[in-house]
């Protein structure tokens, strides 16, 4: 089918088009009046107990504090596994949550590929309101640090041996993401470009056919717009 036919057949089902247009010019002013969204974001470092063996707790890490990290994540996730993304970096807001939460323990493996090597989980908090972001922020740091609290208590674990959590930073802070309407609309209309042509000819093709059905024993006349 050359170009012609396609704006030939466009012209002809002109009312696909126009509902196509309507429908783009609907989409466009949804992706240019988009509201942004507020984000923030902190670490929950799991220490060691000060000692002289290990006098600079921020330093020092192991294995096992990565795995404790690992059991007080699947807790105040009650088992619920963290999505995998194909990079630790990747926030909520890329990848499209405009309201939510997350509570994971970083895999610097990527996708594919598993390697726990920070005992540190990573909280974040995405939603339209900034003051909303602020308090489920606050109520998450507790959460984890109770939940490090209440496994301690459980095992009796003395105070002088147990465990610390430090949030990092201490006060998180919430950035205000507008994403890209420019680009947003960019996309939306070579989407639609694509999209409305390719329904002016299906439902060309469908007329066509159905009307054929209608006239049997005739010879179906090479149609204006379509090639043999």
């Amino acid at each position: 089918m050359t170009t012609m036919g396609i704006l030939r057949i466009m012209r002809r089902r002109w009312y696909v088009v126009a509902i196509g247009l309507a429908l783009l010019a609907g989409a466009v002013h949804h992706a240019a009046s988009r509201p942004g969204v507020y984000w923030s974001q902190a670490d929950v470092v799991i220490l060691l107990p000060q000692s002289a063996r290990y006098p600079n707790v921020i330093e020092q890490s192991s294995q096992s504090l990565i795995a404790m990290a690992g059991v007080i994540e699947r807790d105040v996730n009650r088992g619920a596994a963290a999505s995998a993304t194909s990079s630790a970096g990747v926030t909520l807001a890329g990848e499209g949550i405009r309201d939510g939460h997350a509570i994971k323990l970083p895999n610097n493996g990527g996708q594919w590929a598993t390697n726990f090597d920070r005992p540190a989980l990573e909280v974040q908090v995405v939603g339209p309101d900034r003051a909303a972001v602020e308090a489920q922020m606050s109520a998450l740091l507790d959460k984890v640090r109770n939940t490090l609290t209440a496994r301690q208590d459980a095992l009796d674990v003395p105070q002088v041996t147990r465990i610390t959590a430090s949030v990092a930073p201490a006060t998180p802070p919430v950035f205000h993401l507008d994403g890209s309407p420019a680009k947003a609309v960019a996309a939306t209309l070579v989407l639609g470009g694509g999209l409305i042509p390719t329904a002016a000819v299906a439902v060309d093709r469908q007329l066509l056919a159905r009307s054929r059905r209608r006239q049997p024993g005739r010879e179906p006349a090479r149609h204006e717009g379509l090639t043999a």
